[in-house]
């Protein structure tokens, strides 16, 4: 291939494409080029950098090592570079970069570098801002990976100190609720007590609201007012004494006008207040210990949340897992805010997605960072849906976010992924959710994507099913 057909190769590349020819001819002319099987080693920390690589065809693996392990950074593709770059004061690389497959690269030796830069400006230019670009995104992955370090130890901390008094709670109630139970079975077996149709009508009604509870749905306040009068109005007509106090108790525990019509055929008007006030302080008391259990139970999914999303315990390789378990934790840790903005969710997850070797705690990021943009962008609409969907498509999982949000307006779509850059308001925003997103990903051998128009927002972050090794 001649200098000029090699020039006109490099002019596609993003980098070089405002470059002048005749210094791509020059830059052509004076590197050198090198095939490469898959597995080879490009560059390595334990060898001097021996120039500029321009990647014109195939695609390389970007990774270091950590206690002992491989981790993966990222890959470089056709139309990229790497290596000594001007003014870099590095003369060794600090990751490792291989051949994923076959591939070719042409490389400008080190020591034409200084002459580039006296007699070439515009090729420098492009080539320090090569460099600038891998100092940030370098600077990226150990910000990232200092906050997890720094997350994790928190975390650590924190749920060890709360899980104890909770797995306490949790056994507690659940023993509790079992006791009040045996309470109301263990009277009627009272050898001494001979079990009136009364209260074997009381016992059989506790036993039965008890199975289901006795918790009632969350009513609406109007219709809950309607429930509490017509309870009250009942209790009013059958001499009940402080009716709106036990017709707050009854319409908690779910228990109508009609269901009371049932029970009062077993009673006088003297017998039904103090079986009703007996039952409903009874179910009451089961009532507040399955609340107990309920709340327990959620701090301890929370905890299970916090210690999956910051992969706690683990080491720092790839584990071959189901995303689906990360964006449900992430839902889980944001569950509070999407309900306080009253946010709807919709959820169609592919049931037969295969399992892959990711980076769980880093991928728990970008679910984390995606859901919570979207649900700051419906903050100000008193509503809306938050939709998630996964799937499979060329190879590669599929997983979109969408929101119904106002949009991101079409001049400043092209500018999301970058640093520091963001639409939120002064204090709100750092700008560097998106690029954190977008850096994961990228170690990931995955692409992310954003299409917007008001009304629907939808990030899609492909992961390819097999990656290169």
């Amino acid at each position: 291939m001649t200098p000029t057909e090699t020039a006109k190769i490099l002019a596609t590349f993003p980098a070089l494409a405002q470059v002048p020819e005749e210094q791509l001819i020059w830059l052509a002319a004076n590197s050198r080029p090198k095939h490469m099987e898959a597995g080879e080693m490009l560059s390595s920390p334990e060898f001097p950098l021996t120039g500029s690589h321009f990647i014109m065809t195939g695609r390389f693996s970007v990774y270091n090592y950590q206690g002992g392990i491989r981790r993966d950074l990222g890959a470089l593709q056709t139309g990229e570079i790497t290596g000594a770059l001007p003014f870099s004061r590095g003369d060794k690389t600090t990751v490792y970069i291989a051949a994923a497959n076959p591939a070719m690269v042409i490389t400008l030796p080190i020591g034409l570098i200084s002459i580039m830069i006296v007699e070439h400006y515009e090729l420098t230019q492009a080539l320090v801002h090569v460099m600038c670009n891998r100092i940030r995104y370098m600077t990226s992955i150990q910000l990232q990976n200092e906050k997890m370090m720094a997350l994790g130890k928190l975390s650590a901390g924190i749920t060890h100190e709360i899980n104890n008094p909770v797995a306490a709670n949790i056994s507690d109630a659940d023993s509790l609720i079992r006791f009040l139970g045996e309470v109301n079975r263990s009277v009627k077996l009272l050898p001494s007590t001979q079990l009136t149709a009364q209260a074997a009508a009381a016992f059989d009604l506790v036993d039965r609201i008890g199975d289901h509870n006795g918790h009632s749905a969350f009513l609406p306040f109007k219709e809950r007012i309607q429930k509490e009068d017509e309870l009250t109005k009942w209790l009013e007509e059958n001499n009940v004494n402080n009716a709106d106090d036990l017709a707050d108790i009854l319409v908690d525990l779910n228990i109508d006008h009609k269901t009371l019509d049932n029970f009062k055929t077993h009673y006088t008007n003297e017998q039904l207040a103090s079986f009703l006030r007996w039952m409903a302080e009874l179910l009451r008391a089961r009532q507040t210990a399955q609340n107990l259990l309920s709340s327990s139970k959620r701090i301890e999914e929370l905890i299970r949340s916090v210690k999956t999303f910051t992969h706690m315990d683990r080491g720092a390789d790839r584990q071959t897992a189901d995303i689906h378990h990360g964006i449900s934790n992430a839902l889980t840790l944001l569950a509070h805010k999407r309900k306080n903005l009253n946010i709807g969710l919709e959820e169609n997850f592919y049931p037969g997605l295969p399992e892959i070797p990711i980076l769980i705690g880093e991928l728990n990021q970008v679910w984390t960072n995606m859901i919570d943009n979207a649900l700051d962008a419906m903050e100000n609409d008193g509503g809306g849906t938050l939709s998630l969907s996964t799937g499979l498509a060329d190879g590669n999982i599929v997983v979109t976010i969408a929101d119904t949000g106002p949009g991101i307006p079409q001049t400043i779509q092209p500018f999301i992924f970058d640093p520091f850059f963001t639409t939120k308001e002064i204090g709100k925003g750092t700008g560097i959710g998106l690029e954190v997103v977008r850096t994961i990903v990228a170690q990931h051998f995955g692409s992310v994507s954003v299409t917007s128009r008001p009304g629907k927002t939808l990030f899609t972050v492909s992961l390819p099913v097999q990656t290169p090794d």
